[in-house]
């Protein structure tokens, strides 16, 4: 058995969210920002895991070392030490509201500024010079503390909408999924294996190294989706050796499973404009198979075939739901 632990999901984060607002007013400050780092990694927001990472690192040490322990804090570490990139934006950030009016820039970490905000000069005898530097001091601290609480409150409440919006949006994809998945099963069971195919096709070409890779793989998924809409046509409007032209004289024979599609549309879809919506979807369909095939020849990025590749497929799924629906409400 496999000790991998599963990824978080949606709702995973979503709870460690809500548990670290509803414990916001009771737990240190700087476990807190060790929640939001947690967090932060775990949604890829490399700019928040370092901002907030660097509120926690302790003064001194040695900084190459230093370097390193923050470099790991980003999704992608290769980006580290980027010209104007996610790292080199969030240290400017930090010195920035750490800088003092003396121009000194305050390197301590939250738990070294809570320790000095306690560390207050009892004696009785300070001078009123030596009062009002520590006042100074004191207040610069509360500032700090208070900007650096601030600073993971506002972001906590940003993920928790964020991540509220794409639970339920995933609830209501996993509604439509299910339905889909259950009318390709009762109609056409072969339809799910070869869809598997497809989406494993595009986990295969994301992972590519080389874009000739990536490029076949993507070659092959959507090759996979055209059969998969053609299966579907086959057994919603099968070809007829007996009708081998529509009424407009449109060969209705076995490759021309797109004028097939359209025939059927028109002869089972009640609605002229949900007709007409699901025509629109198929001719934009047939449109993206053949951008596709483009995109490799002329030499576009490999993460710009992969997205439309992507798109191409979950276009391919939802259309062969709404067309088997056709067959059942009918």
């Amino acid at each position: 058995m496999s000790n991998e632990r599963p990824q978080a999901t949606s709702e995973d984060v979503l709870r460690l969210v809500q548990r670290a607002l509803d414990e916001f007013d009771s737990v240190a400050l700087d476990a807190t920002t060790r929640r939001v780092v947690r967090i932060a990694n775990l949604l890829g927001d490399s700019f928040t895991a370092i901002r907030l990472g660097l509120e926690l690192k302790p003064s001194g040490g040695h900084p190459p070392a230093n370097a390193e322990m923050t470099k790991r804090l980003m999704q992608d570490p290769g980006n580290w030490g980027e010209r104007g990139g996610l790292a080199e934006q969030a240290l400017e950030q930090y010195i920035d509201e750490r800088r003092r009016d003396n121009d000194l820039v305050v390197s301590h970490s939250i738990a070294e500024l809570e320790f000095w905000q306690r560390e207050r000069l009892q004696s009785n005898e300070i001078t009123d010079q030596q009062y009002a530097e520590d006042l100074a001091n004191q207040l610069n601290i509360v500032e700090l503390l208070t900007r650096a609480r601030h600073n993971a409150f506002t972001v906590l409440c940003q993920w928790e909408r964020q991540l509220t919006f794409a639970v339920n949006q995933d609830d209501a994809l996993a509604v439509v999924r299910r339905r889909v998945d259950a009318l390709i099963a009762r109609q056409n069971p072969d339809v799910l294996d070869r869809f598997n195919v497809a989406f494993r096709r595009l986990r295969e070409a994301a992972s590519r190294d080389s874009e000739a890779e990536a490029d076949e793989e993507l070659s092959q998924a959507v090759t996979s989706c055209r059969r998969i809409l053609k299966a579907v046509v086959d057994t919603v409007q099968p070809a007829n050796a007996a009708r081998p032209e529509s009424e407009d004289g449109h060969s209705l024979t076995d490759k021309h499973y797109k004028n097939r599609l359209f025939e059927f549309l028109r002869s089972r879809a009640e609605s002229s404009s949900f007709r007409s919506v699901l025509g629109k979807d198929g001719e934009s369909l047939f449109e993206r198979f053949a951008n596709i095939d483009s995109l490799s020849s002329k030499g576009v990025h490999a993460r710009v075939a992969l997205d439309e590749a992507e798109f191409c497929a979950l276009h391919t799924y939802t259309l062969a739901g709404e067309v088997l629906a056709l067959t059942e409400s009918s």
